[in-house]
């Protein structure tokens, strides 16, 4: 990871390797777990290179939580979303969950309800943006 790399820079990669650790805690990424990491990744702007080098070298990635609310949202949202792509949320995914929500603006108490709440909405089909307004109202 680059000294140069921007705040925002800073906060994807550290999203990335969030992710990557929920994704890990079952002791390896699977196929699915890398292709929502990658999807993900792209999403926040992050290039292919750049993602290589978060799985290459995830150790030397430094947390760096989001500055808004809105991306707080979407972090948590990801990280819900990583822990359901298998069909099988496992307590060691829920207890990091709880571990990093704080860092994200939300007290361990409400994870639960905040998973619960995302697991419904994505099981209906709503809106990300949508799903990420409730969590934020939450924070």
């Amino acid at each position: 990871m680059s000294w140069f790399d921007s705040e925002d820079t800073k906060i994807r990669k550290s999203h990335i390797m969030n992710l990557m650790t929920l994704a890990m805690s079952d002791g390896h990424i699977d196929k699915r777990e890398q292709e929502l990491l990658f999807d993900i990744a792209s999403r926040w702007g992050l290039s292919p290179n750049e993602f290589q080098e978060i799985l290459k070298n995830p150790h030397k990635v430094k947390f760096t939580p989001p500055t808004n609310i809105q991306d707080r949202a979407y972090q948590i949202l990801d990280l819900v979303f990583m822990m359901m792509i298998d069909g099988k949320i496992r307590e060691s995914e829920m207890d990091l969950c709880k571990t990093l929500a704080p860092s994200l603006g939300y007290p361990p108490s409400i994870v639960d309800k905040l998973v619960k709440i995302i697991v419904e909405s994505i099981s209906k089909n709503v809106e990300r943006d949508i799903i990420a307004q409730k969590i934020a109202a939450m924070n």
